[in-house]
């Protein structure tokens, strides 16, 4: 009897909530707006050569929440690229470049992510930061 009305009572809410947008609805649709977030660049020396396998971590915050961060390292040719979907991360993204091996000095740089494609609606388009480091010898 208990476990009848019990049954009875999740079906009825389950009904309720349902009708108000509770349920398995992808993120596209509903909840928290998304976009693709992009952040680039190339990591030089002072004499403008690339400089391969440099850490680079890309942070972006909001309101002083790191919602997105990450590691990646530089390729042959000196340049990184980090692209995800996810919900916005504010308006700036901020990359700090490591050398592992400790040949040149660290680096940080900031720069506004640019937005296209915008629906301003649940979807934000592209935001892409795009960076030129130069790091010096210690």
């Amino acid at each position: 009897m208990i476990q009848k009305a019990r049954m009875r009572w999740n079906a009825l809410l389950t009904f309720i909530l349902s009708l108000f947008g509770f349920g398995t609805i992808s993120c596209n649709m509903y909840g928290v707006p998304h976009g693709t977030f992009m952040a680039d660049g190339i990591v030089t020396d002072s004499e403008h050569k690339p400089l391969q396998g440099m850490q680079v971590v890309i942070s972006a915050e909001d309101r002083g929440y790191y919602i997105l961060q990450d590691t990646v390292y530089t390729t042959t040719d000196g340049k990184f690229h980090k692209s995800l979907y996810r919900e916005i991360p504010g308006n700036y993204c901020t990359v700090v470049v490591n050398d592992t091996n400790g040949v040149y000095e660290s680096a940080t740089q900031s720069t506004n992510f640019i937005f296209t494609d915008s629906n301003k609606s649940f979807s934000w388009g592209t935001a892409h930061a795009i960076f030129e480091i130069t790091l010096k010898k210690k």
